[in-house]
């Protein structure tokens, strides 16, 4: 299913002085010339979008993407997918910039030939002021030199653990978590800038605390109850849910690490709101049937055990 946005990506070879030369492909069906265009899938951001398009009409690949500021707005009309939605007359179009090494270019079916233009050149030639306007901004950032220092984009997801799910389920599979590692694969893997730690609090594991913050968790304490065998228990399923809604404007996506089907309801809006990067399951033999048919959306801690493990 299409998202309500598109993408447009210049891709580019830097050169001297502050210019550059810039790809132009030509369309199959109606012969214009444009830069690599197309729409977002439902559970992509649009920098995801970009790499995929980017990919299938150009076989480029490559992890230098900037952000421009251009942003079109296209009528719905020019969308079959979107033309019968209610409320819904037009699309945002997300401008970005592809530094590539090489001329080595594959085109898709969509395009029946490419060129490798001056600014000058491939002004001329492009159809859409969508695309002519993305092509200055991009040329007169190169030209001052502010390209990599002011518009490069990285995504910025935040995650949100369960710490005791996560930790029990780990413990009952006989091998423990390095949080360190943990916070750092986080990172690396799902580009998590924020990590949300809900844990019990008990005075005596302040030392534990204090590691957990120095690796890169921001901790959300729950008071804890003891229980009849002495044993505390600190449920954090409110609070999960709280902050995940409540720093909702403030990332790209979610990563949410638990199995409990109690997230379910979250995990589904966040879906709906194309804001799921991840369902991190800790223990893939053991959690939540609701989360079954999110298959695509899931992976699992368990299966790190060499990554994620203490050695």
């Amino acid at each position: 299913m299409r998202a309500e946005f598109q993408i447009l990506v210049i891709p580019f070879l830097r050169e001297i002085n502050g210019r550059a030369k810039f790809v132009v492909f030509k369309r199959s069906d109606d012969g214009s010339w444009q830069f690599i265009a197309g729409g977002g899938e439902d559970n992509e951001t649009p920098l995801e979008a970009a790499k995929r398009e980017t990919k299938e009409e150009s076989g480029l690949e490559s992890e230098k993407y900037y952000r421009l500021k251009t942003m079109s707005m296209i009528p719905i009309d020019c969308f079959r997918e979107h033309r019968n939605k209610k409320n819904l007359y037009v699309i945002p179009e997300h401008c970005f910039a592809v530094e590539i090494e090489h001329e080595n270019i594959t085109i898709s079916k969509e395009h029946t030939e490419y060129k490798i233009l001056n600014y000058e050149e491939a002004f001329r030639l492009l159809k859409y002021d969508g695309n002519k306007t993305a092509l200055w901004e991009l040329n007169e950032k190169l030209k001052s030199g502010k390209l990599s220092s002011q518009i490069k984009y990285r995504e910025n997801n935040y995650a949100f653990i369960d710490s005791q799910n996560l930790n029990l389920a780990i413990r009952d599979l006989n091998w423990t978590l390095d949080f360190t590692k943990f916070r750092i694969y986080l990172k690396d893997k799902y580009h998590v800038t924020k990590a949300f730690l809900f844990i019990g609090y008990i005075p005596s594991n302040q030392n534990l605390y204090t590691k957990l913050q120095n690796d890169g968790y921001t901790l959300v304490f729950k008071n804890t109850l003891t229980l009849p065998s002495g044993k505390p228990k600190g449920n954090v399923d409110a609070e999960l849910v709280l902050q995940t809604i409540i720093e909702i404007e403030n990332y790209d996506k979610a990563v949410i690490v638990s199995g409990d089907g109690d997230f379910y309801c979250l995990v589904d809006y966040l879906i709906r709101k194309n804001k799921l990067e991840k369902l991190l399951i800790p223990d893939r033999a053991s959690y939540s049937t609701l989360f079954k048919k999110l298959q695509k959306y899931i992976s699992f801690v368990s299966d790190l055990k060499e990554k994620l493990g203490y050695k």
